[in-house]
């Protein structure tokens, strides 16, 4: 009863089991003649990589383009926002524009009411429409200013009244 290396369970050292010399170029040529040679299995293998390889670019140039479809999504998204705050800041600037102009009549008749001497009262009712018009153009400025600058508010227009708020418009 034989046991151990070279009973027939385990082939012995240089026994037709050792492997090929895979550094050698007859080891490479060998093997290509012998599966170029029996074209039942190389023209499926050609074939198959071939199909392989075109489903495999397929589904890369797929995962590409829906990628950059993603991508055209984001920026179209991020232009529509952008084109509405333009919008938004150029109403806005027209209110500004209109109040900053009254403000200016303002202090024209301020200054004329200065020169021509004119009451403490029509002073003082003046200068507190004018104090009232700095204040609703700086409000307006600061409104303009997070409207471009994207900072989140609803912004709400009645007439030349322009108001910030965190939350929905008021009905109306």
């Amino acid at each position: 009863m034989c046991r151990g290396i070279g009973c027939g369970m385990i082939p012995p050292l240089g026994d037709a089991m050792d492997f090929p010399d895979l550094t050698k170029l007859e080891t490479w040529t060998d093997g290509a003649m012998l599966v170029l040679s029996v074209p039942q299995i190389i023209w499926p293998m050609i074939l198959g990589t071939g199909l392989a390889i075109c489903g495999f670019r397929g589904i890369v140039e797929k995962a590409k383009q829906d990628g950059l479809n993603g991508q055209i999504a984001g920026l179209n998204t991020q232009l529509a926002v952008r084109q509405e705050r333009l919008t938004q800041a150029k109403e806005q600037e027209a209110i500004l524009s209109a109040k900053l102009e009254k403000a200016e009549e303002e202090i024209a008749k301020l200054q004329k009411q200065f020169s021509e001497k004119a009451s403490t009262q029509a002073l003082f009712a003046t200068a507190n429409s004018t104090a009232t018009l700095i204040g609703d153009i700086r409000a307006a400025n600061t409104i303009l200013q997070r409207t471009l600058a994207g900072v989140p508010g609803i912004v709400e227009v009645k007439g030349s009244d322009v108001k910030l708020s965190a939350t929905k418009p008021s009905g109306g």
